[in-house]
């Protein structure tokens, strides 16, 4: 009798565990799931592909995308790294179909937080992002040298910040919508430098420019070109007034 208890206690315990987490297979109007399961959801690894071609493979959590995996697409865009909650979040690697690449944390489905963007023109972005766009401190490397450093708003340079040419000249100063506007300083490789203000990347209203000789000019500036009344300091101590028109001296 005893044994009869033991034996039909011990298919018991077996149909238990099997039915808390076993393999299996489930197909719905609209997926197809390959994997482990527990207490008839998904739980543990497993497979899922969706009619509109995307597809999901990694861990699961009482049937929510849960820890680490991959997931496919259907326009051809792949995330490998970490889920919670059936969302992308974490640390992760997102491929586009167009080959730019982006390594770094996630926020709920949202690129958010420090992260490093490879386009596939060359260009590399590292630094911080707020709803898949570049927001805050930043760093933008061209494929041509040129190099950005310095505050993004709304996915483009805005605030303080440093640009440095591939041939030696450097800006210092505001940017607004992508452009030097507001205070700045402009470094030439040749040792000629400008401080004033910009507008839309070019030198506009009033500035100072220091010659290689020692000589300075105080004046206004229209869209690079010395437009107005200025003064011409010399090494020597001579100061010269001057006038301009877009250039030309009057």
């Amino acid at each position: 009798m005893r044994s009869t208890l033991v034996f039909i206690f011990s298919i018991f315990l077996c149909f238990s565990l099997f039915a808390q987490k076993s393999k299996g297979k489930q197909k719905a109007s609209n997926s197809e799931y390959q994997g482990e399961m527990q207490d008839g959801k998904k739980h543990g690894y497993g497979k899922l592909v969706f009619d509109d071609g995307g597809m999901y493979e990694g861990q699961w959590k009482e049937d929510k995308r849960h820890g680490g995996g991959i997931y496919y697409f259907p326009n051809k865009d792949r995330y490998e790294g970490a889920f919670e909650d059936n969302m992308m979040h974490g640390i992760g690697t997102y491929y586009y179909a167009d080959g730019k690449r982006y390594f770094g944390y996630i926020q709920y489905g949202s690129i958010t937080g420090q992260g490093t963007c490879y386009y596939t023109n060359g260009d590399v972005y590292d630094g911080l992002w707020v709803n898949s766009q570049r927001e805050g401190h930043g760093k933008y490397t061209y494929s041509n040298g040129n190099v950005y450093e310095g505050n993004w708003e709304n996915d483009e340079k805005n605030g303080e910040g440093v640009y440095l040419y591939a041939n030696g000249n450097k800006y210092t100063g505001q940017f607004l919508s992508g452009n030097k506007t507001g205070y700045g300083i402009f470094e030439w490789s040749d040792g000629e430098r400008y401080e004033g203000q910009f507008l839309e990347g070019k030198m506009n209203g009033k500035g100072i420019y220091y010659f290689r000789n020692g000589d300075i000019y105080e004046g206004r500036w229209l869209n690079n070109e010395l437009h107005g009344k200025g003064v011409l300091k010399k090494v020597d101590g001579t100061i010269i007034p001057k006038n301009y028109n877009m250039g030309r001296e009057e």
